[in-house]
C-alpha cells in the first residue's frame, strides 16, 4: 500500500523544491521509498544547505541536517520535528487516507443544502451519491478509516490551541476558539469546514482593539465557513465591540461566510464563581483564590475574559483533564467561558453569568 507525506503545520513561507507550501499537501512517496520514504522541507533563516531530510526506515521515523533538529512522534501517525523556536507538523498515511483539506470541487453542493442536522443528512447523501468517503462519516456508515485518521492533528490543537469543537455526524458544528494558535486550521480542516457556530475567546494576553479582532477574523475565515450562522466575539469594550459590527456589516467577510451569518459582540456581564455551597462574584480587579493549601490557585477577570491561573501539575476542566508538559515550570493561565466546570482539591467549581 502506497504511502503519503501529509504537511500539517509549518512556518510561514516554508518552501519545497515545488515552491511555497500549502496546508494539507501531500507528497506521494515512490515506490522504492516505500519502506524509507523521503522528503525534503526547506524552512525560513535556514541556508539552503542546511534543510532538514524525513528519514523512515522500517516505521522508525529519524532525521538527517537539519540544525540539531529533534524529531518527536506525537501519535502513530502524527509527527513533529522542532528546530529551537521553529517547528514542522506532519502525518504518514496510506494513499487512500481521506484528505483533511476540503476539496473544493464540493463547494457547489454546500450551496443547495440548507445548513443544519437535516442538512447534513442531504449532504451526506450528495457526496455518497459521487462516492467521496465524507458522505459516509455524515451517514454514520462503518468505514475502512480510523478516528485517527480522519481527525489529523486537531486533537492536539484541542489541547494545545484550547480549541474546543463540538461534533455531530463526524463533522464539527460549533467551535470555542481559546487561542489564536492554530485559528486558520478551523476554516480548512475536513471535519472543520461545515461548523454552524464560532466563539472567540482569545484576549488574555493584552485587551483586544478593532485592528487585532480584524486580522483574528481575517486569518479565521481566509478559508470560507460556508455554512457559518453565528459568529461570537467575547470580551469586548462596547466601542470595539461596536467598530467591529460596523465592519462587518459593511460586508467585509460576506463572501466567505454563509447568507445571513450574524456577528455578535457579547456586553461583558459580570461573573461568579459557583460552588456546591457558595455563589462568589468574580472581582473585576485582583485575583480570587480557587481551592485550598499549596500551591494556590486563582481566577481574575482580564479584558471581560475569566482567567484562572494553576499553579497544580493537572486540573480537569469540564471532562477532559489536562496535564502540564514537565517542561513548564511556571503556572499555566487558561482562559475561561461563561458555564465551564472544573475540578481543583476534588471540588467541583462553575463560572456563570450574575
Amino acid at each position: 500500500m502506497t504511502s503519503v507525506v501529509e504537511l500539517l503545520d509549518f512556518p510561514e513561507g516554508t518552501r519545497t523544491a515545488r515552491g511555497a507550501l500549502q496546508r494539507y499537501a501531500r507528497f506521494p512517496l515512490d515506490d522504492g521509498f516505500e519502506l524509507s520514504p523521503t522528503g525534503t522541507v526547506r524552512v525560513p533563516g535556514v541556508p539552503d544547505g542546511a534543510g532538514w531530510q524525513l528519514v523512515l526506515e522500517r516505521a522508525t521515523p529519524r532525521f538527517i541536517g537539519g540544525q540539531q533538529a529533534r524529531l518527536e512522534s506525537l501519535s502513530p501517525t502524527v509527527f513533529r520535528v522542532q528546530m529551537g523556536p521553529l517547528f514542522v507538523l506532519f502525518r504518514v498515511v496510506s494513499a487512500q487516507t481521506p484528505s483533511l483539506a476540503w476539496p473544493a470541487a464540493l463547494d457547489g453542493q454546500l450551496g443547495e443544502v440548507a445548513p443544519g442536522v437535516t442538512g447534513l443528512d442531504v449532504l451526506g447523501d450528495a457526496l455518497l451519491e459521487r462516492q467521496h468517503p465524507l458522505g459516509a462519516r455524515l451517514r454514520g456508515l462503518a468505514g475502512q478509516w480510523t478516528e485517527d485518521e480522519w481527525m489529523g492533528e486537531l486533537p492536539l490543537l484541542e489541547q494545545d490551541a484550547r480549541l474546543d469543537l463540538t461534533l455531530a455526524r463526524g463533522v464539527a458544528v460549533s467551535a470555542a476558539v481559546r487561542s489564536l494558535r492554530g485559528l486558520d486550521r478551523v476554516s480548512a480542516h475536513v471535519v472543520t469546514h461545515l461548523v454552524q457556530q464560532v466563539d472567540l475567546l482569545a484576549w488574555s494576553d493584552e485587551a483586544p482593539t478593532k485592528d487585532s479582532i480584524t486580522a483574528a477574523l481575517d486569518v479565521l475565515l481566509a478559508r470560507r465557513l460556508p455554512w457559518l450562522a453565528t459568529l461570537r466575539v467575547h470580551g469586548l469594550k462596547p466601542a470595539v465591540g461596536d467598530a467591529l459590527e460596523r465592519t462587518w456589516r459593511q460586508g467585509r467577510w460576506s463572501a466567505l461566510v454563509s447568507r445571513g451569518c450574524v456577528l455578535e459582540t457579547p456586553r461583558p456581564a459580570p461573573l461568579v464563581l459557583k460552588t456546591s455551597s457558595r455563589v462568589d462574584p468574580v472581582p473585576d480587579r485582583g485575583f480570587m483564590q480557587v481551592g485550598e493549601g499549596s500551591p494556590l490557585c486563582f481566577v481574575r477577570l482580564r479584558h471581560a475574559t475569566p482567567e484562572l491561573t494553576i499553579a497544580r501539575p493537572s486540573f480537569t476542566l469540564g471532562t477532559r483533564t489536562r496535564s502540564r508538559s514537565a517542561a513548564l515550570q511556571s503556572p499555566w493561565v487558561v482562559p475561561l467561558k461563561p458555564g465551564d466546570a472544573f475540578v481543583i482539591d476534588e471540588r467541583a467549581y462553575t463560572i456563570d453569568l450574575a
